[in-house]
């Protein structure tokens, strides 16, 4: 300790050296560095010590190169243990390290830090309250035998107090030598002209040890039981048509989203919503991959809210309890029923969607709110998911446009039975008991499939042949259109009966893309197969045209039944809807660049055919891989327009 000192401007010397450290001028002044000397006549470089507020507690005093003092640092009177750096603290990461002149350093270069007042070891649980809730915390102590009793005692505190926190770090480099840092780390940088923000992020990695309860591996199987009789894809399919064939397309593309869980490098979560009129067996199907513990997660019912919950009934140390993604990690998330939540008025609507798009990015969730102020889970938290809904309103499809499109669906374009089909049905098994057999082999299959990759699998990318990946991009860049948003409005005052639309907004293929592609994976595993082949083509291509909205789906499909021409008097009919209405939606095809306008003598009524870059679409290629379940297709499209 030292007596009462006034602070002096920092000479030239101690900011030229402070600068060689690599810490900036303005940062100099920001922080308020200034120059002391003691009774001794030795000078100091001070430091203030800030509260989050940024005004000064007290002073840490630095030994600069040409000090003649003995300790290489002091501390002003009224010091306490805290934080150097605490009005920096952001929400989502900071670095923490040993020393104020680490702390500087990435200061000065946009990177967030800060340190403990008196050493590497003297972290404690009180200053861990300073750190918001789910922020990342990033370890990076110096090369010595005090950098690592440091990291560990900050990982064991963390581990023990804040589990919220997501912990990652960096390992400086050894050719730093014994007591290297993050000081002399960037000053390496600076002299091999490399970035050293970048160098210095390239290093982060998960901590090996006393992880925080966000800290979760990039990759894991959840385990599951042994099947009562191991099966393959055949003898499961054989069971589905024997006992509910109208439903095994749906149970095919249900499958076909699990399985990807068991592909090591599938980033991106899955969500496949069925979509028929009410009773036509979307539950039943999802049945089939109920109570499967370990894998599935059930949910009748559900709010995008409570993925990180922030209930205002629950204290803040038990809403990781009742928080839903931790207990949908690496599964299956079963949904009965989303029409509760496209069914919401347009502002929750919209809310929700938002949430719900941003967690199926799969790296997590953060929330802000006034009750439990800033929650975040995130990390590696990728699942699949499998829903239900009945046929989703034009407005839900504008919020997703203007969101970003997470969901596929897949109509189930049953049939209406006719009268001896129903009194077939009371006479035949009761559904209950097909239901059963349907899940206990489906169950069984997945099984067999968890226990065959108890690891996961290794998707060898440069084995799958190059056509059949060029008809899944196709599938891509068609479905980006598809789903484009194009708003259609009347200018206020016209008289007339012109409508005027707005330029399409349509998102770039390249989520589709992947998306797709593990899709068919999942189809080529649940097969039996590492590789994709012709087989996992129809499925793709019928998630891809049921993925459009509203009008647009059957549409396009009668497009293509129509060797890729339509005019407004066939969509009248086809829609059964009025001219204005057929009129606008051949004109949002051409806007979308799906279709284009051609004339037609002596008639009126608007022409338009498939955009040449589409016309595989029309090929007997394609028509083959359609054709297996084109009367399925050719379902009655009137209970869903």
């Amino acid at each position: 300790m030292i007596p009462n000192f006034i602070i002096l401007p920092l000479p030239n010397a101690a900011t030229e050296y402070l600068c060689s450290r690599g810490i900036s001028t303005d940062l100099i002044k920001t922080m308020q560095i200034g120059w002391i000397s003691d009774y001794k006549n030795n000078s100091w470089i001070a430091l203030p010590v800030l509260d989050q507020k940024g005004n000064v507690l007290w002073h840490k005093l630095r030994r600069p190169p040409d000090s003649k003092a003995t300790q290489k640092t002091l501390n002003s009177p009224g010091s306490k243990a805290t934080l150097y750096g605490l009005p920096y603290i952001p929400n989502d990461r900071v670095v923490l390290c040993e020393g104020e002149i680490d702390v500087l350093v990435l200061l000065s270069h946009g990177i967030e830090a800060v340190c403990p007042t008196a050493g590497a070891k003297s972290l404690t649980k009180a200053m861990l309250e300073h750190l918001p809730i789910g922020i990342e915390v990033v370890l990076c102590f110096d090369l010595d035998d005090a950098g690592a009793k440091g990291k560990e005692k900050a990982l064991a505190l963390i581990g023990k107090y804040r589990p919220d926190i997501f912990l990652s770090e960096v390992c400086l480099p050894e050719e730093l030598g014994t007591g290297g840092d993050i000081a002399d780390f960037f000053a390496l940088c600076a002299s091999n002209e490399v970035d050293p923000v970048q160098a210095f992020f390239a290093l982060k990695q998960s901590c090996s040890s006393k992880k925080g309860a966000q800290d979760v591996p990039s990759f894991e199987v959840r385990k599951l039981g042994a099947p009562m009789q191991r099966i393959n894809y055949s003898q499961w399919s054989q069971v589905i048509n024997s006992s509910l064939p109208e439903l095994f397309s749906a149970a095919e593309a249900s499958l076909s989203v699990v399985t990807q869980l068991l592909i090591k490098d599938v980033t991106n979560c899955f969500a496949l919503v069925l979509i028929d009129v009410p009773s036509a067996g979307k539950t039943i199907t999802i049945n089939f991959f109920d109570e499967l513990e370990g894998l599935t997660y059930s949910s009748d019912t559900f709010t995008p809210s409570s993925f990180v919950s922030n209930a205002a009934n629950v204290k803040m140390e038990k809403l990781k309890d009742i928080d839903l993604l931790p207990r949908i990690r690496r599964k299956m998330f079963l949904v009965r029923d989303m029409a509760t939540i496209f069914s919401l008025r347009e502002d929750d609507l919209i809310r929700n969607m938002g949430i719900l798009t941003r967690v199926l990015d799969g790296e997590g969730l953060s929330t802000d709110t006034g009750v439990h102020g800033r929650r975040a889970l995130r990390g590696d938290y990728l699942f699949t998911m499998l829903a239900a809904s009945t046929p989703i309103p034009l407005r839900v499809w504008k919020a997703m446009g203007t969101l970003g499109q997470r969901l596929f669906f897949l109509s189930l374009h049953t049939k209406t039975k006719s009268e001896i089909d129903l009194v077939r049905q009371l006479q035949s098994k009761p559904y209950k008991e097909k239901e059963a057999q349907c899940r206990s082999a489906t169950q069984d299959l997945l099984r067999t499939l968890w226990n065959q990759y108890p690891n996961g699998l290794d998707w060898d990318r440069e084995s799958d042949p190059e056509h059949i990946l060029a008809i899944i991009s196709r599938c891509a860049l068609l479905l980006a259109r598809l789903r484009g948003q194009v708003l259609v409005y009347r200018e206020r005052g016209d008289s007339n009966d012109e409508l005027s639309y707005t330029i399409p907004l349509i998102e770039k293929p390249d989520r589709i893309n992947q998306c797709l592609y593990n899709f068919a994976r999942g189809h080529a595993l649940a097969m039996g197969r590492t590789q994709l082949t012709a087989e996992d083509i129809p499925i793709v291509l019928h998630i891809t045209l049921d993925s459009a909205p509203n009008f647009r789906a059957p549409l396009f499909r009668e497009l293509l039944r129509n060797n890729g021409k339509l005019n407004t008097g066939h969509t009248e009919k086809f829609l059964q809807c009025s001219d204005t209405t057929a009129r606008k939606e051949l004109k949002t095809l051409c806007l979308l660049k799906l279709c284009k306008e051609y004339d037609e003598e002596l008639e009126p009524s608007i022409h338009v055919q498939l955009n040449d870059d589409l016309n595989w679409f029309l090929s007997k290629e394609c028509q083959t891989y359609l054709s297996h379940t084109e009367s399925e297709i050719l379902g009655d499209y009137s209970k869903q327009i």
